[in-house]
């Protein structure tokens, strides 16, 4: 069952972090993992005008990637929809594989046939199976396009039900690092048609301190597939993390930070599938991982992952230039 591994990224500066190294350590961590990925699917958006392009942020000739060199493929796109317009304009650029695994430029997978147990963990049928989503929040489309709306409507009046559903409660994948099946994508392109047609819901130009509207388009986009969003937040460590604040776990339809764990959590969970790069140094204090002792099923199995992870992390982030 042949799965192609897409990482959404954007090479240039465009908040308060720095991620210009960010794909090069995202390939060599993944060139050092056991994984059965058949395609490594980088997508290389166009920048917008008003930000500083990374130089060479595409060129990987300065990293150890013999591993996964011969399966790594990027394509070129426009920057509709962020990492979202990406993702789906990734599977579609090749539609022969069984699963397609999203993820971003600032996480890696966090353990060794990550995807095995993705594709082990999804419903191939019927759902998007992402890190977590809030069980107890709907949201509805029209109460947060703002003046965004005109232009949405007129991008996709050729469908009325895309129109007509905008008041409609759904879930969206607010942690939406996941896996999706070929049988289930179909639905998706059986619904709208095309990838034109799908990239039209996301036409729509806002302020960059509001493109999170794209990620409710996204759920939008599933719900008028009739497809389910369904998590793994009960099973692994869920790692989040926002620009700006601190590595946090979701748990209990919020997100936690890890120095404030409720000792109330009554389940222990496996290791997780994705950490973001501030779980790792030089942003994260090592010491603070004990915090999640009382959490995990197998700590000393965590803890050395762990370990070697940070230490690579350590070693990129230091020689890479």
């Amino acid at each position: 069952m042949s799965v192609n591994l897409i990482i959404c990224t954007y090479g240039a500066k465009y908040g308060i972090m720095d991620k210009k190294k960010n794909l090069k350590i995202s390939l060599s961590i993944l060139n050092n993992i056991n994984t059965s990925v058949d395609r490594i699917t980088i997508m290389k958006p166009k920048i917008d005008k008003e930000d500083i392009p990374y130089q060479n942020y595409y060129n990987f000739d300065d990293i150890e990637i013999s591993n996964i060199k011969n399966k790594i493929k990027v394509v070129e796109c426009e920057n509709i929809g962020i990492s979202y317009g990406q993702f789906l304009t990734g599977i579609c650029n090749d539609l022969n594989f069984d699963y397609y695994i999203f993820t971003e430029d600032d996480y890696i997978p966090f353990y060794d046939n990550f995807d095995i147990y993705l594709k082990n963990e999804v419903n191939e049928l019927n759902s998007y199976l992402c890190v977590f989503y809030y069980k107890n929040k709907k949201w509805i489309l029209n109460q947060h396009l703002h003046n965004c709306r005109d232009e949405f409507i007129n991008s996709n009046s050729y469908n009325k039900q895309i129109i007509n559903k905008m008041n409609e409660p759904f879930f969206v994948p607010d942690h939406s690092c996941g896996i999706i099946s070929n049988k289930t994508f179909r639905k998706v392109l059986n619904t709208f048609g095309s990838l034109d047609n799908l990239l039209k819901l996301f036409r729509f130009n806002c302020e960059k301190s509001h493109i999170w509207i794209h990620q409710v388009v996204f759920g939008y986009m599933f719900y008028l597939s009739c497809i389910h969003i369904e998590d793994l937040c009960s099973k692994n460590l869920p790692l989040f993390y926002t620009t700006g604040g601190c590595v946090k776990i979701c748990y209990d339809n919020s997100t936690i930070s890890i120095e404030n764990l409720n000792e109330n959590i009554n389940y222990h969970l496996d290791i997780p599938i994705f950490a973001p790069f501030e779980f790792f140094y030089p942003y994260y204090q090592d010491y603070n991982i004990n915090n999640l002792k009382k959490y995990i099923k197998d700590f000393d199995k965590f803890l050395n992952q762990y370990n070697k992870l940070n230490s690579e992390m350590k070693l990129l982030s230091t020689n890479l230039l």
